[in-house]
């Protein structure tokens, strides 16, 4: 996996011919109280695929240290670890 700088273009040699979904967020369209740990994002398409990315204010978040992913059968969520305030900006960029 490549990452390149000019609007974080997300390339996966695996997935040649595949575009990846991107969802935009702001603290406020999370669940829970401003600002506070273990809010929720839900994302537009289920994922299908264990490949994301998910960005908090420009910076590349870790699974398991920063967010945890769950994929169910009609949605993904994606829940952060640490506080997010209502006027942070989340991506998360993954495959469907």
């Amino acid at each position: 996996m490549a990452f390149h700088d000019s609007d974080l273009t997300l390339i996966d040699a695996g997935k040649a011919g595949t575009i990846p979904k991107r969802d935009n967020f702001r603290g406020s369209d999370l669940s829970g109280a401003d600002p506070s740990a273990n809010r929720v994002a839900t994302l537009t398409n289920t994922q299908t695929s264990a490949q994301e990315s998910v960005f908090y204010n420009g910076q590349l978040l870790t699974i398991t240290e920063d967010y945890t992913v769950s994929h169910l059968s009609s949605s993904s969520t994606v829940t952060f670890l640490g506080i997010v305030s209502n006027n942070d900006f989340i991506t998360a960029r993954y495959f469907t």
